[in-house]
């Protein structure tokens, strides 16, 4: 089973992200995080098939992610920021009923917990 790679809600304020270690991640969300947000913080926090990565819908789609996460923060944020149409969409379709709430400039930013006031 893979245990690395482009993930949702790696972080409860950062929609897509590079997971390093998926069984550390959650054995970090089951020993820091508050109770009340183990459950939801799991349930959405997911490894991106990279079949589905790779094919994903839309004009801009980055010939290899994995790449991507060697770049240089600069060149990293610039092709997320290229590919922020694919990324929502796919977002859309593996993670149906999502809570995300996202920041008014940037719609990869934002928050699980709207309620909580930490946008």
């Amino acid at each position: 089973m893979r245990n690395s790679g482009w993930a949702f809600h790696v972080h409860h304020d950062m929609l897509f992200g590079w997971c390093y270690n998926f069984t550390e991640r959650v054995q970090f969300i089951k020993e820091t995080k508050p109770e009340s947000e183990q459950a939801l913080r799991l349930k959405l926090f997911q490894l991106i098939p990279e079949k589905k990565l790779l094919k994903a819908p839309g004009k801009k789609v980055c010939a290899d992610w994995r790449l991507v996460v060697y770049m240089a923060q600069a060149d990293q944020q610039k092709i997320l920021q290229d590919n922020t149409g694919t990324i929502l969409k796919l977002h859309e379709k593996l993670c149906p009923n999502c809570p995300w709430t996202a920041s008014e400039d940037n719609p990869l930013v934002g928050t699980i917990f709207p309620n909580r006031g930490d946008q």
